[in-house]
């Protein structure tokens, strides 16, 4: 970023959707992210990853909010007095794991619904929710980190890919086929984890701690299951929760893209056009008063997007910019003395650009078209 190498936008923005947006996030993110949902009108899901923030494992509401069942920020240490507490309305799954960091056997039995209270809150608030914890995993099934010094459960990474590809399908892209996912019998009898089991037990969820899930299903029935280890009613067998085979993240990850659907390339169909070289927009930097440009600062539409430094400074580019609208580049260059000058210039994104060549091609050849004949 200091070398100004960092692209002015994020092509894949036009993909968001921004009245649908769910927050995911790992250890202390997980507290920050199971907060922030509920306080942020925008956001409409969440996922947390070990684990689910909010009210305490014990009272089950946060203290002094009146026995409600609320999230909220702990106080300030200098002013115990500041809180803020927001009500809990957005859908929220926690995922947890047996072990925390570093990873500890359990000496003697602890309590099973330890890593559910929060879960539980929501269901007392009325809002869908769910826990799953996973059997043998620790802090670090969720760091996704290809390297042995954070290693991670052999199905813990993939189950939690699979709920939370799940949840943000049910919530964000309101998906009936979701619920099929979630309710999904795959994990309790999962052909990959029993076959590295001593005892075969294909089962991926904690024997130690409750997994549960409380949701409403599309047309309005409710699903609650305590513990899904054991199983519940209306439970979907594998072979009708949408995937066929072995579910796993990494293969998924690394297989090239769809060709249409969810997954495609991103390109002309999806509507994203990429920026090519020709696109770039190239500023002259002349001299100011016999000084050489040593400093510049790049700003488009207001937001600063590159600064460059140098002994003399000839000129700079600025990287094709995505989408049809017209831009205003401002850069403010500066000698070793300070400021020396503003330069504007307009310019179209690359889709218009695009077109336009598109349109001037169109008319050559019309136009060689009509002298030919």
């Amino acid at each position: 970023m200091k070398a100004g190498l960092d692209a002015a936008y994020n092509p894949y923005w036009q993909l968001l959707k921004p009245s649908e947006v769910g927050l995911v996030g790992h250890s202390y993110g997980a507290a920050g992210v199971s907060y922030i949902a509920q306080w942020d009108p925008r956001v409409k899901a969440v996922v947390a990853l070990d684990n689910l923030g909010g009210p305490g494992p014990d009272a089950g509401v946060v203290p002094g909010s009146a026995g409600s069942s609320t999230i909220g920020e702990q106080p300030c240490p200098a002013d115990p007095a500041d809180r803020t507490v927001v009500p809990i309305t957005k859908p929220a799954l926690g995922i947890s794991a047996d072990y925390g960091l570093p990873p500890t056997p359990n000496t003697s039995l602890p309590n099973p619904s330890l890593k559910e209270q929060e879960s539980l809150a929501y269901s007392k608030a009325g809002v869908d929710t769910g826990e799953i914890v996973i059997r043998g995993g620790s802090h670090l099934d969720f760091s996704f980190i290809p390297n042995q010094a954070f290693g991670a459960s052999l199905r813990g990474p993939d189950i939690t890919d699979w709920y939370t590809r799940a949840w943000f399908d049910k919530y964000l892209k309101h998906q009936s086929s979701a619920d099929a996912r979630l309710l999904s019998q795959r994990w309790r009898n999962d052909p990959v984890e029993a076959g590295v089991d001593p005892n075969h037990d294909g089962n991926g969820f904690s024997f130690y701690y409750y997994s549960r899930l409380d949701i409403h299903l599309t047309g309005g029935r409710r699903f609650d299951c305590e513990d899904l280890r054991d199983g519940c009613p209306g439970m979907v067998p594998t072979s009708q929760d949408g995937w066929r085979g072995n579910y796993s993240y990494f293969s998924i990850d690394t297989s090239p893209d769809a060709v249409t659907g969810p997954g495609a390339a991103v390109g002309p169909a999806s509507g994203l056009t990429p920026c090519t070289r020709r696109d770039a927009t190239a500023i002259r930097l002349r001299r100011f008063r016999g000084r050489p440009i040593t400093r510049v600062k790049v700003y488009v539409d207001g937001r600063l997007v590159k600064t460059r430094r140098g002994r003399s400074l000839r000129s700079v580019t600025v990287a094709g910019l995505a989408g049809a609208a017209r831009h205003t580049i401002r850069v403010y260059a500066y000698t070793h003395r300070g400021f020396a000058r503003r330069i504007v210039r307009k310019v179209y994104g690359c889709d218009h650009r695009a077109r336009a060549r598109r349109a001037r091609r169109h008319r050559a050849h019309a136009w060689r078209a009509f002298t030919r004949y």
